[in-house]
């Protein structure tokens, strides 16, 4: 998952042996992460926050994903 400055959004999922990528773009409205899929319009609205700098945590739908920021 790569959020960008410029209001991408790419996510891959690795299914099996097989990368998928889905190309979207975002915007925040405070802690709400806002994303939307070009081809496919549907908005999203995820409940976000960040934590220790490194950590990403949304919750969608009841549901919660937590994100470790990758360290090069």
């Amino acid at each position: 998952m790569r959020f960008t400055s410029d209001g991408q959004f790419l996510y891959d999922i690795n299914a099996g042996n097989k990368l998928q990528r889905t190309n979207l773009v975002y915007k925040i409205n405070g802690d709400i992460i806002i994303s939307n899929q070009p081809p496919h319009p549907q908005e999203e609205k995820t409940k976000f926050r960040i934590e220790d700098d490194n950590k990403l945590i949304m919750e969608l739908n009841g549901g919660k994903a937590i994100f470790l920021r990758e360290t090069r």
